[in-house]
């Protein structure tokens, strides 16, 4: 289901303020990894190894947490970046495989009948 900019803004306005404060810290932290990392992987098994890579990171800090005095920053700091790589995951998995052409293709490039859109420059392959 796509989310238009008014009914996001609706459905983020009904929620617990401690939500919101959360989604702007990982939306903030999406930002600051897109631009020190603009690269992405472009297969979802790399891809989620990241995420997973992040979750790691979490499961240390929670664990330094309980059994080693560690910081609660550090927990909250991982589950952020955690968060925001799952994000990150999720928008970059909004894109369509195209076997012709084999390469990733964004929403915009598909057409209705699910094919690489020439009008929009692709070859007019299947996608999926």
């Amino acid at each position: 289901m796509k989310l238009n900019h008014e009914l996001c803004n609706e459905l983020f306005g009904q929620l617990p303020l401690e939500l919101k404060r959360s989604m702007i810290n990982i939306a903030s932290e999406y930002q600051s990894a897109c631009e020190k990392h603009k690269e992405w992987p472009m297969d979802f098994i790399h891809a989620a190894a990241i995420v997973a890579e992040e979750s790691g990171e979490l499961v240390q800090a929670s664990l330094q947490h309980r059994y080693e005095k560690g910081r609660f920053f550090d927990m909250h700091k991982e589950a952020i970046q955690t968060g925001a790589m799952a994000v990150r995951f999720l928008v970059n998995a909004q894109m369509w495989w195209c076997d012709e052409c084999g390469k990733l293709v964004p929403d915009k490039e598909v057409t209705f009948e699910e094919t690489h859109d020439p009008r929009q420059g692709g070859c007019g392959g299947n996608v999926e």
